[in-house]
């Protein structure tokens, strides 16, 4: 989320340093706009396959495209809890975007 912060989180069988992880991630998302046929913004986000919205104006697609973002990654790390392996550990981490 740009102005702000998101929560990166990830699954582990064993614990490690996360700031590994952390160090080597970018913290610039991309957000391509693209005119829609009724005069509309479509925006995408290019890292995540998936995260895009609409709006009316290009702030509007912005933000809902980072609405979308929050809301498929919350999707998939529920999926990931569920499913994940009995006795994993799981750790949140925090990084600031």
């Amino acid at each position: 989320m740009v102005g702000g912060s998101m929560v990166i989180w990830q699954q582990y069988l064993r614990p490690f340093d996360a700031s590994a992880i952390i160090g080597n991630m970018s913290s610039t998302l991309t957000i391509i706009y693209e005119r829609g046929d009724d005069g509309g913004w479509i925006a995408s986000v290019a890292e995540v396959p998936g995260a895009f919205s609409q709006g009316k104006s290009q702030a509007e697609a912005r933000e809902n495209a980072i609405d979308a973002l929050q809301e498929l990654m919350a999707a998939s790390r529920d999926l990931a809890l569920k499913q994940r392996a009995k006795g994993s550990v799981v750790e949140s981490v925090q990084v600031a975007v």
